[in-house]
Order: structure tokens, then sequence, then C-alpha cells
């Protein structure tokens, strides 16, 4: 061995004779998966986001462990609680997990729910300042997740069109928004019949409170919110939109843009020189979805 600082050199009186077969090793703690979770939690400060919220020491070594297995391990509060068991989470927040069960997951979780606008809003402000966020876009779409159960006490669990093939169980939409860098910005919870179309003035009247910027950003939205009058009530809250085409309405706008061809080509914003004989041909149906980008997907 080399000589350096604090080391001497090896001797034949150093070596050992290991037999491969017969090493064992036992408790072995995952690590890699759970030390980059561990790194991004530090990054952005959760530790100090949660207990500024009020969460005790203990609530947040577990909500902290369970937003690691979130992104490292998603699965039931029963599977979490026996998984982080198996990691080096313990070690890493210095917090014995042997007697982690799932009922402690729950109550933690209904901890951090009570506290959800304040640690949305902590955690946007942490991003934008380390990734220098702009937020010149923001993404507002609806999902659903369904339940297996009765659930006779929940307000918003409700049958309705389940995106998962489920419509026998109860479920609930999940509204989510995002930025052009696909940071979330916040989330609420609706009832579970509730359409697409539905509760864009909610998402509008929540919208400023969930942003850093005061610059209003432009809003993207699917062809099942794009409504007349979804659309309306976001221009006449300030807003730009880009929204979805239905296949159906396409041909609609098609003249109108035909018309200022010139206008995209001396701005650049057009990659083809002639579409107007192609598309009429039916040669070239990309056209005229990029046409319809500038008039008709973004409103001013």
């Amino acid at each position: 061995m080399r000589k350096g600082k604090g080391l001497k050199e090896a001797t034949a009186a150093d070596a050992v004779t290991v037999k491969p077969s017969a090493v064992q090793s036992s408790d072995a703690r995952e690590l890699w998966t759970v030390y980059v979770g561990y790194a991004i939690l530090k990054r952005l400060a959760m530790d100090k986001i949660f207990s500024e919220c009020g969460l005790t020491a203990k609530y947040t070594d577990i909500g902290s462990a369970m937003v690691v297995a979130r992104l490292a391990h998603p699965d039931s509060e029963l599977a979490t609680a026996s998984w982080i068991k198996q990691t080096a989470l313990g070690e890493l927040l210095n917090r014995d997990f042997d007697n982690l069960n799932e009922d402690i997951l729950y109550r933690v979780s209904d901890a951090l729910l009570k506290r959800k606008a304040t640690i949305e809003a902590a955690l946007r402000n942490k991003e934008c300042g380390l990734f220098g966020l702009k937020e010149q876009i923001v993404l507002y779409d609806l999902t659903s997740t369904y339940f297996e159960g009765l659930l006779n006490k929940s307000a918003k669990a409700k049958r309705g069109y389940s995106r998962d093939g489920r419509a026998e169980c109860k479920q609930v939409v999940v509204g989510l928004i995002l930025d052009e860098n696909g940071f979330a910005k916040g989330h609420e919870l609706y009832r579970g019949n509730k359409s697409d179309s539905e509760g864009i003035k909610e998402f509008l009247a929540t919208l400023g409170a969930k942003l850093a910027t005061e610059e209003k950003p432009t809003v993207v939205v699917d062809c099942g919110i794009a409504t007349k009058e979804n659309l309306e009530a976001i221009t006449a809250e300030g807003y730009k939109y880009i929204v979805a085409v239905r296949g159906n309405e396409r041909e609609e706008w098609v003249k109108e843009f035909q018309f200022e061809e010139e206008d995209y080509q001396t701005k650049g914003l057009c990659p083809f020189e002639s579409p107007s004989s192609d598309f009429k041909n039916g040669e070239n149906e990309g056209f005229p979805l990029i046409m319809l980008s500038r008039k008709r997907y973004i409103g001013s």
C-alpha cells in the first residue's frame, strides 16, 4: 500500500484470510435511492418547512421519510411503513423507525394535509429561488384516483368518469397546476363526479396565490376544459391561454389562417412554405395544427 497521511504501509502480518462462501451479512439497509431523496429534502429545507408549520420533531422526521418513500417506493401506508424500516432513513434522519406502522403514517398524513397550503407556498418560494423559475406558463389538468370500499363518510368520494376504468368505485378528482419546467405549483381535491369543464373559476381564483411572481402567466388546458365559457373566464381574468383544438373544429379555422401565410413566414413561426394547396388535398394535415396554434391555440 502506498503511504499517505494517516496511513502506514501494509505488511504480510496485516494480511487476513477470508473464505468468501463463509461471509454473512445481516440487517442490510437500502441507502443509495433514499440518500438521493434525503439530499433533495435537505436542499429544499423540508425539515425547516415542516417544523415552521408546527409539526413536532417526530412528525417532521416521519413526514420526511414518507416524502422519500413516495419518490423512491410509492405504495400503501402498510407497505411504506415496512419499506422505511428496510432503508437507511433511520440513520440519515437519526430516528428509530423500528416501531413505525401504518397508523402513525395516517396520522402524519392528516397533519400534513391540514398544513397543505402553507407547505406548498413555502416549497414554491424555495424552488423559485433555487432554480430561477420564471412561471411564464402554467399547465392545469385534472386526473382522478379511486378507492375500493364504501367511503360513506367522505363528502368528496363520488362515482364519476373513471380514467382508470373503475367506474364501479368511488373516486376523487385531483386538479394539478404545473409550471413550464414541470414544478408543481399546487393541487386541489374535488368531488369524484366533477367534470373536466367545471371549476375553472375556482382554479383562476386561487392561481395568483399559487405563484411566486406577480406577472400573469399563459394558461395551458386541454380540450376537455377548453369550453367557450371557460376560455372567456380565463381572458376575463387577464390571462392568455393555450388550448388543444378538437379534431372536428380544425377546418373551421383553416380559411382564416390561409390568408396569413406571409405573416407566419416573416416572423419565422411556420416551417412550411406553401400550406394551402397541400392541406386542401389532405396531404399535409400537420400544417393546420401549427397554423391554428397562433390564433386558435393562443388567446389574448
